[in-house]
């Protein structure tokens, strides 16, 4: 096969040019130069199937630089074949980057569920902690494993063939990498459900848990586009563990005759990812179906059987679904035990929808209303005939879809005002106090000793360094971190008993199609996730999404007590992002049509400019030395879709770094 493959290979070489990479050969590379797949002309043959390593000609990885002191610059691979095959390649090629997402990224990742204030933590207590939480990672697979299709089953075990064959004692193991894949999945099951690990015998304090939850997308198409284009914007957030932003990588998936367990064959896509992920933060098919994901809090969750969920939904539907109909089928059929958003839009028809969806089942949205909020939340009479008068479908087994032409029931907005005010006249100190010792109590009082026991191993650490400050000898660590750990006590009680008192403004005016219920980032203006958030959009060919439920039955299942404790100093930020996006899109289309530039602005709109480096880049940018914006990390990536040519531009890893583009019927037609 030689001979053919490489006249192939030409042509996929000629494709990278074209996108403004160089493609790397392989007999080059150390490790797998040394292996029998490198062919002469430099790309890999595995059972007549090729791999392909390019690196971009512009766009570079911060100051990184290689074995011989020349910077290093963001690569993409070409894979084709059998789910195995694929694998098998990308593990030959990628290796040293799969190691370090199955070590250095699942260990640092997991501080980001934590407060700060409790994973910075040095004391024994806090390290069971963590410990406790690896260990439940490894044992996600056992869960989710009878959920996961095959197709990605077989990808990991190719991964980890490829990784062995080119370094016989590499660090990338089998556990390991299914629990990069799968933990993520199953910790979020946990943490929002609120029982956290109720099945250890040392069980997790819940209350000290949080989500880092932040991600944005659009879709924009129809007479608002120049030239009849049809674009995505897909802002992935999430903490890079300070392995992600060196790693993360474009990869076009071919999977040559390949079909799935039940038949359907596999599409080629593009996938904005990082070598050992078999899932998609974002991605692609040949048909002009897109997909991503973002985290979407509530307590209606299935840790008992997490299923499939987040960034192996996306690859698995962008791999196997034609249509964004089959898309919106798949998920709702799907096993799933998590609750995530997924924004997916079909150029060929050019119809976008959000799906909201948590846990496989029969939704009892009423289950977790405080008290308290009972009597103003709208009853199942009331959800019936908005129903009725709509035109809106019930929630199908977990889900509800938000179409570019879903009749936002008005009648939800009246029940605003009276929210806002149980919230004003209820959310007192001493009324969160009873809340979270409800909280507890309630079938949780093996939690309420687990956070008395971390309260007190905080105080003997403070105890120490104030003995170590006044102990005549030799002064250590403790007694420099007095004032800190002072500090990190009181921030933990304040983040448990969040914003008690504080009363929030009420205004018609935050209900408007362009209006702001925050005005600014910084404002305080929600009623934690107690009230209704109101569809800005009223065009069918704009559809837009941050982290928060638009449907008001999906709503209900995140106003609850628990939410609120972990999640409810986000709540803010994602109503300020949604507004910010729906206002600057409808600016942009009254100055006249959307190109790719205007598209490429409107999703990368938290840049760290001169004009917002103080103010929006937080959100999404890690600062780097002296505020210089161009070694500030991106904590995730941001992509820009086009879905009637089929390609995509993203930017990942520094903010200095340039974007990279794929065009992908270049690669796979």
């Amino acid at each position: 096969m030689s001979a053919s493959n490489d006249t192939r290979f030409e042509k996929l070489k000629r494709a990278f040019d074209s996108d403004g990479y160089d493609v790397r050969d392989l007999n080059t590379v150390s490790g797998v130069a040394e292996t029998e797949y490198v062919q002469s002309k430099g790309y890999l043959e595995f059972q007549s199937r090729i791999g392909i390593m390019a690196v971009s000609r512009t766009a570079v990885v911060g100051e990184h630089v290689n074995e011989h002191g020349e910077k290093e610059h963001k690569k993409a691979y070409y894979v084709e074949g059998t789910p195995y095959q694929m694998g098998f390649l990308l593990g030959l090629m990628a290796e040293p980057e799969v190691k370090r997402m199955t070590t250095e990224y699942t260990e640092k990742i997991i501080p980001a569920f934590f407060e700060r204030e409790i994973s910075d933590n040095e004391s024994n207590l806090v390290r069971r902690i963590l410990g406790i939480v690896v260990d439940l990672i490894g044992e996600a697979t056992d869960k989710m494993e009878p959920d996961i299709p095959d197709t990605l089953e077989g990808e990991l075990a190719g991964i980890l063939a490829g990784c062995n064959e080119v370094d016989p004692s590499t660090e990338v193991k089998e556990d390991d990498l299914k629990a990069l894949n799968y933990g993520i999945d199953y910790l979020v099951a946990h943490i929002y459900k609120g029982t956290a690990f109720q099945q250890k015998d040392q069980r997790i304090p819940a209350a000290l848990l949080k989500a880092p939850v932040m991600c944005n997308s659009y879709s924009l198409s129809g007479e608002i586009v120049k030239d009849g284009k049809h674009y995505f914007g897909r802002d992935f957030q999430f903490p890079t563990a300070d392995v992600f932003q060196d790693v993360a990588c474009m990869i076009i998936y071919n999977p040559l005759d390949s079909e799935d367990g039940a038949g359907n064959k596999l599409l080629p896509l593009i996938s904005q990812t990082a070598p050992g992920f078999v899932g998609s933060c974002a991605a692609m098919n040949v048909k002009s179906v897109a997909m991503g994901v973002h985290m979407l809090p509530s307590s209606h969750t299935n840790p008992k059987k997490p299923g499939l969920n987040s960034l192996l939904m996306v690859r698995h539907c962008i791999q196997t679904c034609d249509t964004i109909d089959y898309v919106v089928k798949t998920i709702t059929e799907s096993q799933r035990g998590g609750s995530w958003l997924y924004p997916v839009v079909d150029g060929k028809s050019d119809k976008a929808c959000i799906v909201e969806a948590v846990a496989t089942g029969d939704l009892n949205y009423h289950r977790d209303i405080p008290d308290r909020y009972r009597d103003e939340v709208p009853d199942e009479s009331f959800f019936q005939q908005a129903r009725q008068e709509n035109g809106i479908m019930e929630p199908d087994r977990g889900v509800m879809v938000r179409w570019g032409d879903y009749p936002y029931p008005a009648g939800f907005i009246t029940h605003n005002k009276k929210l806002w005010d149980v919230y004003n006249e209820k959310s007192t100190l001493w009324a969160r106090i009873k809340d979270v010792a409800r909280l507890f109590l309630d079938s949780r009082w093996s939690d309420l000793k687990d956070v008395l026991e971390l309260f007190l191993a905080l105080i003997r650490f403070l105890l120490e360094a104030i003995k170590a400050k006044f102990t005549p000898g030799p002064k250590f660590a403790p007694e420099k971190r007095l004032w800190s750990s002072l500090k990190r006590f009181i921030i933990l009680l304040s983040r448990i008993f969040r914003d008690p008192g504080k009363k929030v403004d009420y205004h018609d005016r935050y209900f408007d199609t362009y209006g702001f219920i925050n005005d600014t980032r910084k404002d305080r203006n929600c009623p934690g996730w107690f009230f209704f958030t109101p569809q800005r959009e009223e065009r069918k060919n704009v559809v837009i999404a941050a982290n928060q439920f638009i449907t008001p039955e999906l709503a209900m299942t995140a106003m609850g007590d628990w939410i609120a404790i972990l999640a409810g100093h986000y709540i803010n930020g994602f109503q300020w992002r949604y507004d910010k996006m729906n206002k600057q899109i409808e600016t942009a289309i009254s100055k006249g049509d959307i190109d790719a530039t205007v598209a490429q602005e409107l999703i990368d709109f938290l840049r760290p400019t001169d004009d917002n480096l103080d103010l929006d880049c937080r959100y999404f940018y890690r600062a780097g030395p002296d505020d210089d914006p161009l070694p500030i990390i991106i904590e995730g990536s941001v992509s820009l879709f086009e879905l009637k040519d089929r390609w995509v531009k993203s930017h990942y890893g520094y903010y200095g770094d340039g974007w990279v583009e794929i065009h992908l019927d270049r690669y796979v037609t």
